[in-house]
């Protein structure tokens, strides 16, 4: 049986923290592939994972001593001894403790031992994409080219750029590398770009016969001491070279000394620059140390675009990743059904992400159960987020729908709080470790979207639903709406709203749960006791509704359509979409399960009024499928 990687995951505190920071993305995205290796995290990168009920099924995750607790110095040791073959970090040059010695040692260590090693976002989803493609799990989890290529979802090779830079002790291993053993690979990008000396060997126009010359001249002294094993190794590889004299075109930059490095930097800054693979040589000082660090920082704080790579092991790794089952190498890394939502979705500065429920059908409505879960744990984290950022001096404020699934995922809530109090005890006790717990606001008030339903229980309706959830806070405020939830409209003013339109202006957390209009005059649940909603709901057919949320109806174009002589009392359409273009709030939509809710949620994702969309993997899947055969037709 194969032995399982061992990877270290670790976080400074901005990338760990909240659902939608950068190390909870990385696990929610490829959790099934983390769970075939051996983990170990930093205890604030652990519990940030379990806080959002991710790798709960790793019977291999195990915290390390917090960073200021020596769990850096120990993963650093780890890699010295090669108890690890995988570090990820994902460093936050903003981060004070991204440039603390234990936080440096870890990196160094990993290039001087060749261990592989990645300190931006992209590089570690990159990798995970490449390495947890399989033909079995293509259709599930994966796109194929094609569909990638239909919903242009993806980046080629071909459009993209990459650099090269080599000290003068690894500038023969970057020859080898990129010459010898991935030339193909990096011949299939736009550009490539190099610092001087290294791009002058690689496109020759500096003759490698000196290199080749002047590493005859060192390993005389170097057998006297006894340090000849790696200049042979190095004359072996530029002996070849030299006889096959390969070439790849590179725009050459300056020298680093020169400011190389620091061209290279301005390039990744400004997005010119997808990949720096950066070969450093540890044992060695270098006068423009500040250069480099200069390009290493850019690397990591474009770490959501841009792929770097600190040494020949971990680049050789990464290139052969890139392989196909036949050996060529690939065009396009694989894209996930998560990332590929999220990149088709996302509009200009308008960003969806995507939270995902396992589909299970053995259970009483399973599939919204499940997405209700992971909802609740996805919501409690954020308001953990927005809690924190004032001390719990200001409230939060949530507005909850209508209906079962929004009583499902109240009833969650309150289990995910529970759940957290176990988990706190539980590391307690099991690792004899204290985390922090939660921050809870001082204050949350829960505001109903919408006026009172003739519902046949009043656990479904939108006041008591405020109400319900405001209890799962000490000093929980709700409003309510004492109106019906549609009135004629000569006798609609806002004043029916009360308070509750200012609340929601001010909303933090939004939940929306779509659905279908109910097809051939057939009314069920609420609609069959109010004797509006025949007329109503006919009228929304005539106009050609896509379906509704909270009984507001949408049409294709997702603008929302009037119901006349009704008017509806509830949230403002208009105040929803502010909500959702303010990156520090988030409407969130709770939907899936049966294909005939694929076009509301397609329509509510094109109206660019959706932050984080939570669904089943099958749902997720199908909905793909129907953007893939909409971008086929036309």
């Amino acid at each position: 049986m194969e032995k399982k990687k061992r990877i270290a995951l670790l976080a400074n505190r901005s990338h760990r923290e909240g659902p939608d920071s950068q190390l909870i993305r990385f696990v929610r995205e490829f959790e099934d592939f983390l769970l075939t290796l051996s983990i170990r995290a930093g205890l604030g990168a652990w519990w940030s994972i379990k806080k959002c009920d991710l790798l709960s099924a790793h019977d291999d995750f195990l915290p390390l001593p917090a960073g200021l607790d020596g769990g850096l110095v120990d993963v650093a040791k780890q890699v010295v001894e090669g108890e690890l073959d995988v570090v990820i970090y994902f460093m936050d040059p903003r981060d004070p403790t991204s440039i603390y010695p234990e936080a440096n040692a870890v990196k160094r260590e990993c290039v001087a031992k060749g261990k592989f090693f990645l300190s931006t976002y992209a590089s570690a989803v990159e990798w995970a994409s490449l390495k947890s493609a399989s033909p079995q799990r293509t259709s599930y989890y994966m796109l194929t080219i094609s569909e990638a290529n239909a919903i242009k979802v993806g980046r080629k090779l071909a459009d993209q750029q990459i650099a090269l830079i080599a000290h003068d002790g690894r500038k023969v291993e970057m020859l080898d590398f990129a010459l010898i053993n991935h030339k193909k690979l990096l011949e299939k990008f736009r550009t490539r770009f190099a610092t001087g000396t290294t791009g002058g060997y690689l496109n020759g126009e500096i003759k490698r016969e000196k290199l080749l010359t002047q590493l005859k001249e060192k390993l005389i002294g170097a057998k006297s001491q006894g340090k000849s094993e790696k200049i042979e190794k190095d004359i072996k590889v530029m002996t070849r070279i030299v006889a096959e004299n390969p070439q790849l075109e590179i725009q050459r930059q300056a020298s680093g000394p020169n400011g190389g490095d620091v061209q290279i930097a301005f390039r990744t800054i400004t997005r010119e620059c997808d990949k720096v693979i950066f070969f450093e040589d540890p044992y060695e000082a270098r006068a423009h140390e500040p250069d480099i660090q200069l390009l290493e920082r850019t690397c990591r704080l474009c770490g959501e675009d841009v792929v770097c790579l600190s040494d020949p092991v971990s680049a050789n790794l990464w290139a052969e990743a890139w392989k196909s089952g036949s050996g060529d190498y690939l065009d396009q890394p694989p894209v996930t059904v998560l990332k590929a939502l999220e990149q088709h979705f996302s509009i200009n500065n308008h960003k969806v992400r995507v939270v995902l429920a396992r589909t299970v059908k053995d259970a009483p409505n399973p599939t919204m159960l499940n997405v209700c879960e992971v909802a609740a744990w996805y919501i409690t984290s954020f308001i953990e987020c927005l809690a924190k950022k004032t001390n719990g001096a200001q409230p939060v404020r949530i507005a909850i729908p209508w209906g079962r699934v929004a009583s499902d995922l109240i009833e969650k809530l309150r289990e995910v709080k529970e759940e957290i109090n176990r988990k706190i005890q539980d590391t307690k006790e099991r690792y004899k470790m204290t985390v922090r717990r939660p921050h809870d606001p001082r204050t949350l008030v829960a505001i109903p979207m919408i006026g009172v339903l003739a519902a046949e229980s009043p656990l479904v309706e939108s006041n008591t639903l405020a109400a319900r959830l405001a209890a799962l806070y000490p000093d929980g405020k709700t409003c309510s709406i004492p109106a019906p939830a549609y009135v004629k409209q000569e006798y609609y003013n806002p004043g029916l709203l009360g308070e509750v339109s200012e609340e929601f202006k001010k909303a933090d957390i939004v939940i929306l749960v779509g659905g279908p209009l109910p097809q051939n005059q057939v009314y069920i649940g609420i609609r069959e006791r109010a004797v509006v909603w025949p007329e109503i709901i006919a009228t929304a057919h005539s106009k050609g509704a896509i379906g509704d949320v909270c009984e507001l109806y949408l049409s294709q174009t997702g603008e929302p359509l009037s119901v006349s002589p009704y008017q509806r009392v509830g949230f403002d359409w208009v105040e929803l979409k502010k909500i959702a273009e303010d990156q520090e709030r988030r409407v969130i939509l709770l939907i899936g399960g049966r294909p005939d809710y694929l076009p509301i949620a397609r329509t509510l994702l094109k109206a660019n009024v959706v932050s984080t969309l939570v669904t089943d993997i099958g749902f997720a899947r199908q909905l793909l499928d129907l953007e893939v055969s909409h971008a086929k037709e036309s």
